[in-house]
C-alpha cells in the first residue's frame, strides 16, 4: 500500500509542477497552486498519520455519495 500512496503523492506533485494548464493566467495559476498544495499536504498527512481526525474527516467526505 505504501508504494501506491507514494505513487499518488508523486502524481499530485506532478500536477503542481505542471501548473494545471494555468500558466498564462496568474489569478487562476495562484488559485490552482493553493488548491493542489492543500491536496499534497492532505495526502502526505494521510500517509504519515492515517488515524488523524482531519484525515478521517476528509476520507469520509470523499466517500460520501
Amino acid at each position: 500500500m505504501e508504494a501506491e500512496q507514494q505513487r499518488l503523492l508523486a502524481i499530485a506533485k506532478g500536477c503542481r509542477d505542471y501548473g494545471g494548464g494555468h500558466r498564462n493566467d496568474p489569478v487562476a495559476y495562484d488559485a490552482f497552486q493553493h488548491g493542489i498544495n492543500t491536496v499534497i499536504r492532505s495526502l502526505s498527512e494521510a500517509i504519515n498519520n492515517p488515524d488523524d481526525t482531519q484525515v478521517m474527516a476528509l476520507r469520509n467526505i470523499g466517500n460520501a455519495k
